[in-house]
């Protein structure tokens, strides 16, 4: 308002000042005096730039001392009523209840290069999992296989629930979980999802040797140490040599993987313990160890291996201080 009222001024002086002198007038004489008007101008502009710089503070200041009162009479408010307080507490609590949807597929497309007529595409597998929180100490995981695409008794599809269970935090670092889960076993078993290893199908060693994915039900503990050494140790069931068939494909190629039970009415007479180690300590490395040892009969009549033990062992490295990433693992089993 101030400017624009001052912009009419000095342009009816300015008119008023090119009426009033004489036609002989010099033009120097004139551009001196719309100079002066001019730096009479910007003098005013800046003054009022630092009015309102001025007020602009003044309201920050007042909101800032609006604000910090609000917050005295909040805390005055939760003191004078504790509950509000405690039910202020459940409310952050409950928003720690949280389920969390995952999922993950693989498919396949292979093409022997001397084989053309073998090129194939398969859904090798989808799985739908849920992670539900109870509370910050408490959680259920679980996880719904899907293998190639269909099935059916006529087709060479599976489905299967990989994970079901309930882990507790018993205190910082020691965790207690019951159910069915995968056994910490190699590189592959824990952590099989696609990307995370090299080349479109699992390696040979973690798939005839161990059985990836296996799992087995039954209690486990497992705690991390400050100093980058992790270790897991559990009671489960363990195989069922019973189901052993050489004449099949899958009893040549992956003994373990024939005869694995993967809590579908699993014989449980004989159980199994394991244990594993690793050791994180120096960035880019890892390095540690497993073993899966118990009886394979069951205690079935007239069975010739009702004493034979199953030992699981291996142990592995792993080296990726970047784009580097070397990787080694020795597995080795035998049935007594």
């Amino acid at each position: 308002m101030r400017i624009r009222t001052l912009n009419k001024t000095l342009l009816a002086a300015m008119l008023a000042t090119g009426i009033c002198m004489p036609a002989h007038a010099g033009e120097a004489e004139l551009l001196q005096k719309i100079e002066k008007l001019a730096a009479e101008l910007e003098a005013i502009k800046a003054e009022l730039a630092a009015t309102r710089n001025k007020a602009d503070k003044a309201q920050s200041e007042a909101k800032a001392a609006s604000e910090t009162a609000a917050q005295v009479s909040r805390a005055q408010v939760a003191a004078a009523n504790p509950d509000n307080v405690v039910e202020q507490v459940a409310a952050l609590r409950q928003t720690v209840q949280q389920t969390r949807l995952s999922s993950y597929g693989e498919i396949a497309y292979t093409r022997p290069k001397n084989a053309s007529d073998q090129a194939q595409t398969d859904v090798a597998r989808v799985v739908l999992g849920a992670t539900h929180r109870f509370n910050e100490k408490t959680k259920m995981v679980a996880e719904l296989e899907v293998e190639h695409a269909v099935t059916s008794k006529d087709d060479n599809g599976e489905v299967a629930v990989e994970q079901a269970y309930v882990e507790h935090e018993l205190q910082p670092g020691l965790q207690a979980k019951a159910g069915l889960f995968l056994m910490p076993v190699g590189f592959m078993n824990t952590s099989h999802e696609p990307t995370a290893y090299f080349g479109v199908h699992r390696n040979f060693v973690e798939t005839a040797i161990i059985p990836t994915t296996w799992r087995e039900a039954g209690v486990g503990l497992s705690g991390q140490l400050d100093n980058g050494l992790s270790w897991d140790a559990g009671l489960t069931t363990g195989f069922n040599l019973n189901k052993w068939d050489a004449t099949k494909t899958e009893g040549r190629e992956s003994p373990l993987a024939s005869i694995h039970q993967e809590g579908q009415q699993a014989k449980s007479r004989d159980l199994s313990v394991h244990g594993a180690l690793n050791y994180r300590g120096i960035p880019g490395v890892l390095v540690g160890g497993s073993v899966f040892t118990g009886k394979l009969g069951h205690g079935t009549a007239d069975f010739p291996g009702n004493d034979a033990r199953l030992t699981l062992w291996e142990i592995h490295g792993r080296y990726n201080p970047g784009k580097l990433d070397v990787s080694a693992l020795f597995a080795r089993g035998s049935i007594s």
